[in-house]
């Protein structure tokens, strides 16, 4: 069975369903936070990955109402509300937006054309 099929809601975040299905889903299995796994996505995934992520994750976040059920599911992530749902799901986009940032500041400067 497919994700699409599993979480039809959700279905058109790709980034952010291999957030939850490869990171996140399986935290509780390892003993591990689920802050602790979003965090290893971030510095393992591409800058291109996560930038989509944070972008699905925006995009989300600004609709009026949230697939929270499909998200405590994809994620094995235990959400009592939309509210807590969006909490969340912020927390995990300021982590992200905070690896992007890390990764922007140690950049190596640009050599200027000649």
């Amino acid at each position: 069975m497919s994700y699409k099929s599993l979480y039809p809601n959700l279905a058109k975040y790709r980034s952010l369903l291999h957030l939850f299905l490869a990171y996140i889903h399986i935290h509780d299995d390892l003993n591990v936070p689920a802050d602790v796994m979003i965090t290893r996505y971030a510095k393992v995934e591409t800058f291109e990955n996560i930038a989509s992520t944070i972008s699905e994750l925006t995009s989300l976040l600004q609709k009026p109402t949230l697939p929270w059920l499909d998200i405590s599911y994809a994620a094995n992530h235990t959400l009592k509300s939309e509210q807590e749902a969006r909490e969340w799901l912020n927390k995990i986009l300021k982590i992200l937006e905070e690896e992007l940032e890390q990764r922007n500041a140690h950049k190596s400067p640009e050599l200027p054309e000649k």
